[in-house]
């Protein structure tokens, strides 16, 4: 009797910090989309505090799951979050791969820094997915924007000056947006389940 109520102490724990881990990526997203769609930017402050949040909870969690007896049942149910080493190498890899694209242009610093906190959240492979949604979301959307904008020119067959293609492609593309797009679609992936 003794184990099945410590069992299900430490299951309400963890769910709690499931619920935590979902309500804090969630308000990360959404805090990062209300500034980069209104001010262009994502502030420092707003990407280290969700760092370390996802963090200390990935670490909450692994002390709580080395508590409960492994070898029950219950021991790995929410192995599908990341453990603080998942968490810190999700941060690592997305920071990797949103720098080289940063190094060429293609985001601005504030995704690179939204990138690497998703990894930390996510850990490695979900970081990855996430970021490959997102950036195959914004390529498609910023493609079809192009298109969209010289359609009258591309329609009498002629083609859009080089002028006009710089401006375009110059313009900046808040991408908080895509990052919780993508997000939402490793949720929806069916790779937490």
């Amino acid at each position: 009797m003794f184990d099945f109520i410590f069992v299900a102490n430490h299951m309400n724990q963890v769910s709690s910090l499931d619920i935590l881990n979902i309500f804090a990526l969630v308000a990360f997203l959404g805090l990062c989309c209300w500034n980069d769609f209104k001010y262009q930017v994502i502030p420092n402050a707003l990407n280290y505090s969700f760092a370390l949040i996802a963090f200390l909870i990935s670490a909450i969690r692994f002390v709580l799951q080395q508590s409960m007896d492994s070898t029950s049942a219950v021991g790995n149910i929410y192995s599908s979050w990341p453990s603080p080493e998942q968490s810190l190498l999700g941060s690592g890899v997305c920071l990797f791969v949103t720098v080289a694209c940063w190094r060429l242009g293609a985001i601005g610093g504030g995704d690179v820094k939204l990138a690497t906190v998703v990894g930390g959240f996510l850990g490695p492979w979900g970081g990855l997915t996430a970021l490959a949604i997102c950036h195959i979301l914004a390529l498609v959307t910023v493609t079809c924007d192009l298109a969209s904008r010289h359609f009258k020119t591309l329609r009498v067959r002629q083609l859009p000056t080089a002028q006009e293609l710089k401006t375009d492609l110059q313009r900046q593309v808040p991408m908080a947006g895509f990052y919780a797009l993508g997000v939402i679609g490793y949720f929806f992936g069916g790779v937490m389940s």
